[in-house]
């Protein structure tokens, strides 16, 4: 378990990169007036989607047989050359303006960190609630998902 938590750090390093980066366009962009973002990633569609992550995340999916620990440690080294990668591609990137970060791009952060920590976190202690109190994790799983369903719609 310790090697699953210690592979989640780089990730999140990783995530916390491109998420700065989708701030920053979104911001070079004006924050979506006359849909400028949209035109942006269309026309810059390889940025934005078929990149290095897409084919390195299939890799990591192909090599999921491995024991547990080893593939962890994969990930690991995977999401820390991302990271590194990520850095390197924002520190020779020529902009038009500085990256500042204003109260919409606050305000944009907290809903981040709403959808990336909060919502993993707190599904995961009711997950760990409800499974000692039902003991079986087939119908948690049907509860946490339904739950999911009824707040997405609401």
């Amino acid at each position: 378990m310790d090697i699953f938590i210690m592979s989640l750090l780089p990730y999140y390093l990783f995530l916390i990169l491109k998420v700065r980066y989708g701030l920053y366009m979104l911001q070079q962009n004006s924050y979506n007036t006359e849909n400028r973002y949209l035109k942006w990633t269309i026309k810059n569609y390889k940025k934005v989607f078929l990149n290095i992550e897409l084919l390195s995340f299939i890799v990591l999916l192909a090599i999921k047989f491995l024991d547990s620990f080893y593939y962890s440690l994969i990930v690991i080294i995977f999401y820390i050359v991302m990271a590194y990668y990520e850095i390197y591609k924002l520190s020779h990137e020529q902009s038009k303006k500085k990256f500042n970060v204003t109260s919409r791009v606050k305000r944009l952060i907290t809903t981040i960190l709403l959808i990336f920590f909060a919502l993993p976190i707190a599904t995961i202690i009711i997950s760990i609630f409800l499974e000692k109190i039902l003991k079986c994790p087939s119908l948690v799983a049907a509860i946490i998902f339904a739950i999911f369903l009824v707040v997405t719609f609401i």
